[in-house]
């Protein structure tokens, strides 16, 4: 398309891989691809099955939800107008906001984000009654305790992450779950970048487990 108007070397026409048929493009170059940058499914741990379509959707549906406009989009992608642009730019950035909230509590226990150990009184903590080793919500709520002694200044949010965390069965960390929501949604909305506005995703898969898993402790006491 128009490549007489581009910077564009002529003498790659003659090289074979501008005439490989879509099923050779997938046999031989993507597959080489895919080896030799170690792509490794971590749902099936073997390589990512990647074909030229999944590109090219991939790349469409990124600069969609990135806010790049239909025209830009289709030209980008080489098509000679905009009426199939359609199928990228509906899976825009708001659509994630759903998706988080529907996907989230399912992938908390996929993740294995949490390592730590959920405890029903601090009294269950290696440090016990030790008030240097409670941790606050910015100083709000108790969420849980430290079990180690080591100095950290990281934050509340990152605890979830640490295996010397032990949060507490009736901590508030469903107004913390949604609190880092509703801080990704902003991010998302004011900068409109996935990438940005996921820098805190593997926390809130973290606390995601701990919300299914102290409902779940508690369901099993209410029944005894």
């Amino acid at each position: 398309k128009n490549i007489k108007n581009r910077n564009f070397d002529l003498s790659l026409l003659n090289k074979d891989i501008f005439h490989y048929s879509a099923s050779s493009l997938e046999l031989y170059a993507l597959r080489k691809f895919c080896i030799h940058q170690k792509a490794i499914s971590e749902r099936t741990g073997e390589i990512i099955h990647v074909t030229a379509r999944r590109f090219r959707h991939t790349r469409g549906t990124n600069l969609g939800r990135k806010g790049v406009g239909a025209t830009i989009i289709a030209e980008l992608l080489d098509h000679t107008d905009t009426q199939n642009v359609k199928v990228y730019t509906e899976n825009t950035a708001d659509t994630v906001q759903y998706i988080d909230r529907v996907m989230g509590a399912e992938m908390g226990k996929l993740a294995q984000a949490f390592t730590g150990r959920i405890i029903s009184n601090l009294n269950e903590s290696e440090r016990g009654h030790d008030p240097t080793s409670f941790i606050t919500n910015n100083g709000i709520d108790t969420i849980g305790a430290c079990g180690t002694n080591d100095f950290c200044i990281t934050g509340y949010e990152t605890c979830y992450l640490c295996p010397k965390f032990r949060p507490l069965v009736d901590g508030p960390h469903q107004q913390i779950l949604n609190k880092l929501y509703e801080e990704k949604e902003e991010r998302l909305k004011q900068t409109k970048s996935i990438d940005y506005a996921s820098s805190k995703d593997r926390i809130i898969l973290a606390v995601e487990y701990v919300v299914q898993a102290c409902n779940d402790m508690k369901r099993t006491i209410g029944s005894h």
